[in-house]
């Protein structure tokens, strides 16, 4: 690519000349930066260039200016609420998983509760007829006098 190559700022291909960036982003690009801030505000943010154009610029050209970084500010908010709601239903996805998964520990600890419970009721149960069993036992060699 030629060094006198120019990329325009804008998909226009009418773009004045001073409103281009300058080609070859390399060595002689950063050498020279201090040059072309002087002559151009570029921005760079989020993967972002823009040039705007300066102070002294006829003023639809600085509204159509004003208009495109909208246009890309809305695109790019549109983008982050997309993507912030996407976030939010796998947030609300992973909370609705995790809340079935104790809803079916508290039942399994529920079950638990109820079996233990029963199970010593029935031990009771069985230990209370014992007990008669041997009460009743121990009374009949009083009763028919069987010393």
């Amino acid at each position: 690519m030629p060094s006198s190559a120019v990329y325009p700022a804008t998909r226009s291909t009418s773009t004045p000349s001073w409103y281009r960036v300058p080609a070859g982003c390399t060595s002689r690009w950063r050498a020279r930066s201090h040059q072309i801030r002087s002559k151009w505000d570029v921005a760079v943010a989020t993967g972002e260039v823009y040039v705007r154009p300066p102070i002294d610029a006829p003023v639809d050209i600085q509204l159509r200016f004003v208009r495109q970084r909208l246009i890309a500010l809305e695109t790019r908010i549109g983008k982050e609420r997309q993507e912030a709601d996407q976030r939010i239903a796998r947030v609300q996805e992973a909370g609705q998983l995790t809340d079935a998964r104790v809803q079916a520990a508290i039942a399994a600890v529920d079950a638990k509760v109820r079996e233990v419970a029963t199970g010593n009721v029935r031990m009771q149960l069985g230990g209370l007829l014992l007990v008669g069993i041997g009460s009743v036992i121990s009374t009949l060699p009083a009763v028919f006098g069987w010393h």
